[in-house]
């Protein structure tokens, strides 16, 4: 849908932005390049121009208008709700068939009660875990173990002062109250091996591809995540899951410490834990990434309307 299509270029990585307004819209350059070069929570308002933009250019503007007002319903509270897609659903129905897994299907949310079930799933992975994240500079060998160093730092400096127990909320709580100290940490590691880079702290909802962590594989999408940006943050990134905390065990390579996924199972429904470990691995990452180029063709209008 419209929609659909609208929210897919909004959730567009950060530093694919530039890019997108420059190959796919007709906006002159210099405003692709202001809007680029926005940083932080500004470089929203860029991604919300280039999902205005690609959709009218698909799809019409009065349907990209449409789904901007629905997303601005939906997350920003400053629009009417007309827009919005929904499915009237009759009482007698409802009656009959009462799971919200086989509605999310006849009501076109998902292509199968399969399909649902994942994405319900998810959306309770996403709801009780955080995301730890981390992006280098660049991809050279210097920014990489750069961006190593100050990862062991900055986890070491939470690990260290986070109160034991601590719930996902006081998680949260403590990285809001010691930004601070731990951009201190990051940037004081940062000036010690040699180099000037500022440093961004974040703790927002980001989008992830699948990735394997150990032997579980954590579905692609969108996460609570604290992320941390080096410089240009153009480099290839780390991640781990900070709640519960698994950042605090090697599970780059083989398998997760049982009393970690033990901490998994406790927060978890059953059935959403052991998808952790049945997950389709065949288009997973097990390591560092970022986003593949994109091959801009001739038959360019044809493969976006064929994304939606």
């Amino acid at each position: 849908s419209p929609y659909d299509f609208y929210q897919y270029w909004r959730n567009v990585d950060d530093k694919d932005v530039e890019k997108c307004l420059g190959l796919l819209t007709f906006l002159p350059m210099d405003e692709v390049r202001r809007l680029g070069a926005l940083e932080g929570s500004e470089i929203n308002e860029a991604k919300k121009v280039l999902a205005f933009e690609v959709t009218k250019l698909i799809h019409g503007e009065e349907e990209a208008t449409k789904a901007q007002q629905a997303a601005e319903a939906l997350f920003g509270g400053g629009a009417s709700a007309g827009n919005i897609p929904t499915t009237e659903i009759a009482e007698a129905d409802l009656a009959e068939e009462a799971r919200l897994i086989a509605w999310m299907a006849r009501a076109g949310m998902t292509k199968s009660n399969g399909e649902a079930r994942k994405a319900v799933q998810h959306q309770e992975l996403s709801e009780k875990i955080l995301r730890f994240h981390i992006l280098a500079n660049s991809d050279s060998d210097e920014d990489q173990a750069l961006k190593l160093t100050v990862k062991a730092a900055v986890l070491h400096y939470i690990e260290e002062s986070l109160p034991e127990d601590s719930g996902l909320e006081e998680t949260k709580a403590f990285l809001k109250t010691h930004k601070t100290e731990i951009q201190k940490t990051a940037e004081a590691v940062i000036e010690k091996e040699g180099f000037d880079y500022p440093v961004s702290l974040f703790l927002e909802p980001w989008y992830f591809p699948t990735k394997v962590y150990g032997d579980l594989t954590f579905p692609c999408g969108t996460y609570e995540a604290f992320r941390i940006v080096i410089g240009d943050g153009a480099g290839k990134n780390w991640w781990c899951v900070l709640y519960p905390s698994l950042c605090f065990v090697d599970a780059a390579w083989g398998v997760v410490p049982e009393e970690s996924k033990e901490e998994l199972r406790t927060i978890l429904d059953e059935d959403t834990y052991a998808a952790l470990q049945t997950e389709d691995c065949s288009a997973s990452d097990t390591s560092d990434s970022s986003p593949k180029e994109v091959r801009v063709r001739f038959r360019l209008i044809e493969w976006l309307e064929g994304l939606f």
